[in-house]
């Protein structure tokens, strides 16, 4: 009976070891309850979450639509309507995005038009996933990130 306890007692000790098991170490008391000092947050339980709301990064992200499809009538060579969409400070100085409203940006408004005033106006219309990641991130403040 008492090898069967050192093994039950063992198998825990383990668990808290090696897992970090966050839950294991809470009922033993080994944390502080949530909300006291030294309590670790979830982010630090179970490291970066991930969600549907992952940031947007404008170079990994929507440079790259820029590029594939706008940069041929909007690039250094060619500018139509004064517009350079080759890089974020030239996109800005244009005021054609307003951080935190896609819908109010002259830019989200082109891209999601209907018919024939839609951009790009040469070739297909942008993805729904591409308009999707330009409006996270023209909401989420249009970051040069």
């Amino acid at each position: 009976m008492q090898s069967w306890a050192l093994t039950i007692l063992v198998g825990i000790t383990l668990c808290v070891l090696l897992s970090g098991c966050a839950a294991v170490k809470e009922e033993l008391g080994l944390l502080p309850p949530p909300g006291e000092e030294g309590a670790a947050t979830e982010e630090e339980e179970w490291g970066e979450l991930e969600t549907e709301e992952a940031a947007v990064s404008y170079a990994n992200d929507v440079q790259p639509i820029f590029e594939a499809n706008c940069t041929r009538c909007h690039g250094r060579r060619r500018q139509e309507k004064k517009l350079n969409l080759t890089s974020y400070p030239t996109l800005v100085s244009r005021n054609v995005v307003s951080p935190g409203d896609a819908e109010g940006s002259s830019l989200y408004q082109k891209i999601t038009l209907p018919g024939s005033g839609r951009m790009p106006l040469q070739g297909d219309p942008l993805s729904q996933q591409d308009i999707d990641k330009i409006k996270k991130w023209i909401n989420a403040g249009a970051t040069d990130n």
